[in-house]
Order: structure tokens, then C-alpha cells, then sequence
């Protein structure tokens, strides 16, 4: 892996997080199959991220890109995520409103 442990987590937390908003998404507008999906792919990423190396996290791609696949119209860009660099990933999700430094300087 040539990305840091620590920018892998905080991306497949991302991830994860996303997946949450997505499910809800599909709940309230009646996507009922795809929550389903979500649940059965996302419940499996979810297990590799426990032993985490560089083989679990080509699952996880593969897994991401088959969801990604199957609701090519719906889906979340979850490889997005994954594929940013640390100053990409940072951008993209620093520094969060909820975070008191973020609002203290507001």
C-alpha cells in the first residue's frame, strides 16, 4: 500500500458514512433493493476493514466498483474517495462544521 494506514481508515470511514446517507436516500424514495444491496456489500467491507492489508482493501475496491456497477445512476462515487491523496482528502472533507476548532474560528 502506498497510502498511509491512517488516510485509509479515514477514507473507508468516509466511505461508510456516505453509505449510511446513501441508505437512507434509497429508504425514503423507495429504492428498497438497493438498500438491500447496500446492506449485504457494505456489511462485507465493513468485516474486511477489521484485517485490514492490501489484499482486503483490493476486495473492498472490487466490492465497491460491483455496487458502483449495479446502480451506475443512483450510486454514491465511493472510489472517488479512495482514490484521493492526503491533501485531496483533506480538501475534500476538512475541516468538518461539527469540529469546535472549525467553529471556534469561524
Amino acid at each position: 500500500m502506498s497510502k498511509s494506514m491512517p488516510l485509509i481508515e479515514r477514507q473507508l470511514h468516509s466511505i461508510l458514512h456516505r453509505a449510511f446517507v446513501e441508505a437512507r436516500s434509497c429508504a425514503r424514495c423507495g429504492r428498497l433493493e438497493q438498500v438491500l444491496d447496500l446492506a449485504d456489500y457494505f456489511e462485507a467491507i465493513a468485516l474486511e476493514m477489521n484485517h485490514l492489508d492490501a489484499e482486503a482493501l483490493e476486495r473492498i475496491r472490487r466490492m465497491l466498483q460491483g455496487y458502483q456497477a449495479k446502480y451506475a445512476s443512483t450510486a454514491s462515487n465511493y472510489l472517488w474517495i479512495l482514490e484521493l491523496t492526503e491533501e485531496q482528502y483533506d480538501n475534500a472533507f476538512e475541516p468538518r462544521p461539527w469540529d469546535d476548532a472549525a467553529m471556534s474560528s469561524a
